[in-house]
């Protein structure tokens, strides 16, 4: 028996979002299981960001304890869930 490696969603849009979509991926020339990978990492990456913002807000409060990269990158992993995309 072969195992599954992905998994099936179904989505129903409206007649209007459906022609937006299909527009999109038309112009971009991907595929709608591309499309929604992108939009994950996109999610994922603002999620990121803005967890880095917070992080630089806190150490706003105090100018003098400002952070290395290394360690603002220590801290942002450890805050959000960094899940890598497969291709």
């Amino acid at each position: 028996m072969i195992a599954r490696k992905t998994t099936r969603r179904e989505v129903r849009l409206d007649p209007e979002s459906d022609s937006k979509l299909e527009e999109q991926l038309r112009r971009r020339g991907v595929t709608f299981a591309d499309w929604v990978r992108e939009q994950i990492q996109r999610a994922e990456d603002y999620e990121r960001a803005a967890e880095v913002s917070r992080i630089l807000s806190e150490f706003a409060r105090e100018p003098l304890n400002v952070p290395d990269l290394a360690t603002l990158r220590e801290e942002v992993n450890s805050r959000v869930e960094f899940r890598t995309m497969m291709p």
